[in-house]
């Protein structure tokens, strides 16, 4: 009879062999998602000047500059030839 009630007694949950294994998963999948949602929301900045009319430039790949962009780019000033 006491091996019948030891069965049905509840059991300690599994331990991670490295217990903060899980953790570090979790923070790189989150960090991966807030570089993404940055990386969404400038895009979307980026479509709505072009949206609202805006002069729009582009770099040699297509994408989009911001006014910003831009101005870094104007910093820089030209590319020395090769």
């Amino acid at each position: 009879m006491q091996e019948t009630q030891n069965q049905f007694q509840p059991q300690p949950p599994a331990v991670a062999e490295k217990p903060h294994e899980g953790d570090k998963v979790m923070q790189d999948a989150l960090a991966a998602r807030t570089e993404g949602l940055h990386e969404l929301a400038q895009a979307r900045q980026k479509l709505g000047q072009v949206a609202a009319g805006h002069e729009v430039h582009a770099d040699m790949r297509g994408n989009i500059l911001g006014p910003q962009d831009l101005q870094e780019l104007r910093d820089k000033g030209p590319a020395p030839l090769k």
